[in-house]
């Protein structure tokens, strides 16, 4: 049987209504992170034959949930199945920091280019840039470069990393208008088209945020 996730989907739920587990449900769909499913995720459900009545299917009467309007305080909990382009608060919060920055220079004030800057600082490089807007994650672009998953479609405010030019390579942040921002030799941090990024730095990952 296959089952197919809709917004507010848990592997939780989906295991209960399915009579599965969430382990056997990871282990099946490759999952590596339980608490991280994805709207329109395409899960085989162990043990279920194709004939199954799909699971989650509306039942008559019951309210349709698809999509349904959030309040405008309530927060998806942990591990829900997120729709394309994620928790748009988190998402405009991240994308106007990243756009206050716009302006800085290219540079490394730390001078070991491994070291977080901040978000004050007159100058960054393109990784001191993600960690000045995401600062759970490293300034260093090989480490985000290992971090970040091949083939994901990129959303707004994930980072899009690559390997190009070496040996440092590559990293910037997605916009929700399809844009890059990142910062480079000679313009600093600057907002660009993503085929502008790609032209010296081919996205070989994402890291979702």
């Amino acid at each position: 049987m296959i089952y197919s996730v809709r917004t507010g989907d848990t592997l939780s739920q989906i295991a209960q209504r399915t009579d599965t587990t969430v382990n056997k449900l990871a282990k099946v769909n490759d999952i590596p992170n339980e608490d991280l499913i994805y709207t329109g995720d395409q899960l085989k459900i162990p043990g279920q034959k194709d004939d199954f009545a799909q699971a989650g299917a509306q039942q008559p009467g019951s309210p349709d949930l698809v999509g349904g309007a959030q309040p405008p305080s309530a927060t998806p909990p942990v591990g829900e199945a997120q729709a394309p382009g994620g928790n748009s608060d988190s998402t405009t919060a991240a994308l106007e920091q990243a756009r206050s920055l716009i302006g800085r220079g290219y540079g490394d004030p730390a001078g070991a280019s491994g070291e977080a800057v901040g978000p004050n600082s007159p100058t960054m490089h393109c990784a001191q840039f993600v960690n000045a807007v995401y600062p759970d994650l490293p300034p260093r672009a090989p480490e985000l470069a290992q971090m970040a998953t091949p083939g994901l479609e990129p959303k707004a405010g994930d980072v899009l990393t690559s390997t190009q030019p070496a040996p440092w390579g590559h990293v910037g942040i997605m916009t929700d208008q399809g844009t890059v921002i990142h910062s480079i030799p000679g313009a600093g941090v600057h907002e660009s088209s993503l085929a502008a990024f790609e032209a010296s730095s081919p996205v070989t990952g994402v890291i979702p945020r």
